[in-house]
């Protein structure tokens, strides 16, 4: 009897360690429109993001923005659709903390990275090379997604690093 009670406390132990993270509430899955007015515009490249005109039509590239998310125990895959642009980049991470390679969310180039459960939060970390008129370069790049407590609001906190240089940005999505 003791044998038996040891031998399913284990199995109990095991079973909860085991468990998926969308088990444990943490699921990102859905349809996550971009909230313009909660986001900070996304970074747009050199000469551009200055004035109010740059200004408006940063946020009318982001305006469309929508993510479509499937997550399983293992892997989350998104697809990152530009409304006005009719671009979708499609990007599959394994939760487990291996290395995967997705194309970066701009269409330039692929980043390795590696994404885990860290918390509530799901951590995506990862390098991209770039090359431009001054050579090649890593950009190191860093996402955590936060879930508010009804899960109706998925929060995305970008951070990037290049040559000493740190941007960071927050776009604010709500569930379809």
């Amino acid at each position: 009897m003791r044998r038996m009670l040891v031998a399913f406390a284990a199995a109990a132990v095991g079973a909860a360690l085991l468990q998926p993270a969308w088990a444990e509430g943490r699921s990102f899955a859905g349809t996550w429109v971009l909230d313009t007015a909660k986001s900070d515009p996304l970074p747009q490249g050199k000469g551009k993001g200055k004035g109010r005109k740059n200004q408006a039509n940063a946020q009318g590239t982001q305006s469309g923005l929508t993510l479509v998310v499937d997550q399983t125990g293992t892997e989350l895959n998104v697809a990152r659709k530009m409304g006005g642009r009719g671009r979708t980049r499609d990007q599959k991470y394994k939760l487990d903390g291996s290395e995967t390679t997705v194309a970066s969310a701009n269409g330039r180039g692929e980043i390795k990275s590696k994404a885990r459960l860290q918390g509530n939060a799901l951590v995506i970390e990862g390098t991209q090379k770039v090359t431009n008129k001054r050579g090649e370069m890593d950009v190191k790049l860093r996402e955590e997604w936060s879930l508010s407590e009804d899960g109706k609001t998925l929060t995305i906190t970008t951070s990037r690093t290049a040559r000493r240089r740190d941007q960071s940005s927050k776009q604010v999505f709500t569930k379809a």
